[in-house]
């Protein structure tokens, strides 16, 4: 009788065992299962804030690099790897100034199959160089004066805005980390053993002599009123505050200024813009002249840092 019960014992164990067996079994694969579902929840999470941020990322960097090498209707390519995969933006050229940037997030882990995740964004960016060709001789500002001293053989063009704006570049985009002045200027030639000294403020160049300056363009931030009286220069002249020529004062290049321009004694030619308006006083000149407010912009760009792009993309819906 005893052995009976051993014997009917022994495999009720051995069923026990197994199913406990299977259950913990289960219990790790519905784990594991869950384990791995969470993580390619996180990826994908991962994938798609590093997609946007990415394309956010492009589009502050702008297609500087590309702009003078890509033609219209092509695609360049740039790759980075990050923690989560590898990233591919594609910037696409629609236009002269109109792009269609996109971004791919490829997966880094085994955990995610599949081609990744995209996002894309038309922008555009503003050629600064190319909006001079469109800019009007004279802008300035809603309710501001303009006054030309007798009717000039080719009257300028004057526009109306209501902002300092080169393509997308703001006024303080070309104030930054320039040179001010303010009070009175007395342009000079500097020039140290033969070679032009750029570092003197009160040189703006030689436009009109033959020295080492002739070529040389000053990059000056207004920092209130400024009277520039006698000499010459060539100059990109960015700030706030008016600016007045006197002692026949004879600059040329580009005025962005967010007050007024007198020319009261003196010559001025190329652009303007002044939302303060501008006066051309009798005996005094302005001389509309693409060519050197394109000079002086060349040099801004040759003055500005690389790690500040020429021409800042935007979204195209402004997001």
């Amino acid at each position: 009788m005893v052995s009976s019960c051993r014997g009917v014992a022994i495999p009720f164990v051995l069923l026990v065992t197994l199913a406990l067996y299977a259950l913990a079994w289960g219990v790790f694969v519905t784990a594991s299962s869950s384990l791995r579902t969470a993580r390619v929840a996180v990826t994908v999470s991962e994938l798609f804030t590093a997609v946007h941020t990415q394309v956010s990322a492009q589009v502050s960097l702008g297609p500087d690099s590309l702009a003078n090498v890509v033609p219209i209707g092509a695609t360049a390519i740039r790759r980075d790897s990050l923690e989560v995969g590898l990233i591919t933006a594609r910037w696409t050229r629609l236009s002269t100034e109109t792009w269609l940037v996109g971004v791919t997030a490829e997966p880094g882990s085994a955990d995610l199959p599949g081609p990744g995740v995209s996002a894309s964004r038309l922008v555009w960016h503003l050629d600064p160089q190319l909006r001079i060709d469109d800019m009007a001789d004279v802008m300035v500002g809603q309710g501001a004066t303009v006054s030309f001293a007798g009717v000039p053989a080719s009257p300028p063009s004057i526009a109306v805005g209501d902002s300092v704006v080169v393509g997308l570049l703001s006024l303080d985009d070309f104030m930054e980390g320039v040179e001010p002045v303010s009070g009175v200027l007395s342009p000079r030639v500097a020039t140290v053993s033969g070679r032009c000294d750029t570092t003197v403020p009160e040189n703006l160049g030689d436009p009109l002599g033959t020295s080492s300056c002739r070529t040389f363009v000053a990059q000056r931030r207004l920092e209130g009123d400024l009277e520039v009286r006698g000499g010459s220069g060539h100059i990109l002249l960015s700030g706030r505050g008016d600016v007045i020529l006197t002692s026949g004062a004879y600059l040329r290049g580009l005025l962005l200024i967010d007050g007024s321009v007198l020319v009261r004694d003196g010559t001025f030619a190329g652009l303007i813009v002044a939302m303060g308006g501008v006066e051309v006083a009798p005996g005094a000149a302005f001389i509309q002249e693409r060519g050197f407010a394109r000079s002086a912009l060349e040099a801004f760009v040759a003055h500005r840092p690389a790690s500040r792009p020429l021409h800042p993309a935007r979204n195209m819906f402004g997001n």
